[in-house]
C-alpha cells in the first residue's frame, strides 16, 4: 500500500475543505485511514484519491 505525507493545509486543499472543517472531520475520524506523524499527516494513497472524487463535500455537510 502507497502512503502520501501531506501537512494540514495541503491535505485540505486537496480535499477542496476549510481548515477548520477538515480538522474536525481528522478529529471525529470521518477520513479513513489517517495518522499523524510529526506535523504531517500520512493518508493511504487509494483512499486519498477516493476521498478528492467523491467524499469531501460530504464531509463538509456533516
Amino acid at each position: 500500500m502507497f502512503y502520501k505525507l501531506l501537512t494540514r493545509p495541503e491535505a485540505a486543499r486537496k480535499l477542496g475543505l476549510s481548515l477548520p472543517c477538515f480538522d474536525k472531520a481528522v478529529a471525529l475520524g470521518q477520513i479513513p485511514g489517517v495518522t499523524r506523524i510529526g506535523a504531517r499527516l500520512r493518508f493511504p494513497e487509494k483512499e486519498l484519491i477516493q476521498l478528492i472524487e467523491h467524499g469531501a463535500k460530504s464531509l463538509e455537510a456533516r
